[in-house]
Formats: structure tokens, C-alpha cells, sequence
């Protein structure tokens, strides 16, 4: 009697080890599965995995209107980074120092007025291309990107769009990332639309590409951000959404602004970093 009681304990004990063992497995396997999809996100697709990621089962879209906070991801502050890591491991890393937390893609148009204003300004920038009023010498992408959107967030709090000036090109320095109530303090040098004011996007296109939350493709709304032809863990095109189908970039021969067609593939990426009404 004691030997088959004795058996099924062992047996009782064996099976909750095993359900614990797979249980804790799948939630390492979740952690990792997000921890790429925080990767992907923030530094373009893996050059060497075929695969595409999701976020984490029951994740929600992360509205870009929350107040961000840093990566869970991030290393704390002055702590290096593991020398035994893969240099994609550690540039994700680095990258989660600054990069907000993704959730699954907005799935919601902007209606807000800095997006609409966002549109009028393209549009203008547009029509001005190559004729009188424009820039006199050729744009720098992310130069274009931030005048954009720092004119667009600005209007939104004066209640009235303004046409872009060439003016606002004319500085041979790009835009400066000033440390004001839209950004967030420390590590985190991405803007915050929950401060209001003028949204200031950081200097130069790998870090632009940081900042705000993905957007589904068939929610791409104006002013949102467009970063594709990833290499080396970071885009190498960025332009800005006029509608779910169109851009509006810097040409890269002539350095004028054009109209082109949505890119397609998957190192295409679309954030948004304008606050709005959705």
C-alpha cells in the first residue's frame, strides 16, 4: 500500500515540477520574444532573423500621449553594458536608454490640429520646392524632420497653422535638443506630448528614429514619421506622413523635398511623436 502511495506523490511532485519548469519557460520565452520586438522596433528589423516579431501577448497599444517613461529594457545609469553580448544585443541595449517602451501599433488616425497642421506645412514645403521661398541651399533630412514637427506642436498651442518659413532651414546647425518641459529628464531624450509646447525631436536621424510610438500601417496619419532602408541598426530614409499612402522626404540627389509613394517592406517603420485628439 505505502509503495503505490509513495509512487503517486512522486508522480504529484514530478508533474508540478514539470508545469512550473514550462510555465517559467514560457514566460522567459515571452520576455525574450518582447525584448526582440523592443529591438526591432528601435533599431530596424534583424539582418539575420527572418522572422517578424510581435509585441507581448495581450500587450496594448502604448498612446503616444502617455507620459513615457524609460525602457524596462533600459541598463540602469552608468552601468556598462555586458561585454559578452552580441554588438546587436548591445546596441539595443543602448538604444533602450532612450527609447520609449513599445506596446502593439496605434491602430488610430490622428485627427488633432498639429497633425492637420503638419499636413498644411508639407504641403506649402511642397509647392515651394525648387520655385521662390525655398531653402537655398539642400535640406538634411532630419534637419527637415524636426523643423516640421517642432512648427507643427507649436502651432497646436497657438490654435493657428503657420507656414514653414525658409528661414527656419537657413541655420546650418540643425534643430538644438533643448532640455525643456517636453523632454523627458535623464537618459530619455525623446519628447514628451504630454507636456505640451513645442515638440523638440533630437539631433540627427538614428536618434530621431527613437522616439514616438509605432503606427500600424493603415493608421499612418499626418506628421507622423516614416523610417525605412535600415543598415547597421539604424535608417537610413525618413520622411513624413501626408496620408496612409503617401510621404513627403528630402531627395537624396538633389536635396529638394518630394512627393513619393508609402515605402513598403519590413524595415519600414512609422512613429508618431505628435500629441493629438486620438
Amino acid at each position: 500500500m505505502a509503495r503505490p502511495l509513495v509512487a503517486g506523490v512522486t508522480a504529484f511532485v514530478m508533474l508540478v515540477i514539470v508545469v512550473l519548469l514550462s510555465m517559467f519557460g514560457g514566460i522567459d520565452q515571452a520576455i525574450g520574444a518582447d525584448f526582440q520586438y523592443q529591438c526591432d522596433t528601435a533599431l530596424g528589423p534583424d539582418p539575420s532573423s527572418t522572422m517578424t516579431l510581435t509585441p507581448a501577448s495581450g500587450s496594448s497599444p502604448v498612446s503616444p500621449s502617455a507620459a513615457l517613461t524609460v525602457n524596462r529594457y533600459a541598463p540602469p545609469t552608468g552601468e556598462p553594458l555586458d561585454a559578452d553580448a552580441t554588438d546587436r544585443q548591445r546596441a539595443c541595449l543602448s538604444a533602450m536608454r532612450s527609447a520609449p517602451h513599445q506596446g502593439a501599433p496605434l491602430q488610430t488616425i490622428e485627427t488633432g490640429f498639429a497633425a492637420r497642421c503638419a499636413r498644411e506645412i508639407i504641403a506649402s514645403l511642397l509647392n515651394r520646392a525648387g520655385g521662390a521661398g525655398a531653402p537655398t541651399r539642400p535640406l538634411a533630412p532630419a534637419t527637415m524632420t524636426a523643423a516640421v514637427i517642432r512648427q507643427a506642436s507649436a502651432a497646436a498651442g497657438a490654435g493657428r497653422c503657420e507656414p514653414l518659413e525658409s528661414a527656419g532651414f537657413d541655420d546650418a546647425s540643425p534643430p538644438r535638443l533643448e532640455v525643456s518641459a517636453n523632454v523627458a529628464s535623464g537618459p530619455l531624450r525623446c519628447p514628451n506630448p504630454t507636456a505640451g509646447g513645442t515638440v523638440i525631436l533630437p539631433d540627427g536621424l538614428a536618434a530621431q528614429s527613437l522616439c514616438g510610438q509605432l503606427v500600424a500601417a493603415s493608421a499612418t496619419s499626418p506628421g507622423d514619421l516614416v523610417f525605412w532602408g535600415y543598415q547597421r541598426n539604424a535608417p537610413t530614409r525618413v520622411a513624413v506622413a501626408i496620408d496612409t499612402t503617401t510621404v513627403a522626404g528630402v531627395d537624396p540627389v538633389t536635396g529638394d523635398m518630394i512627393r513619393v509613394p508609402m515605402p513598403g517592406g519590413r524595415d519600414v517603420h512609422v512613429k508618431r511623436v505628435l500629441g493629438g485628439a486620438s
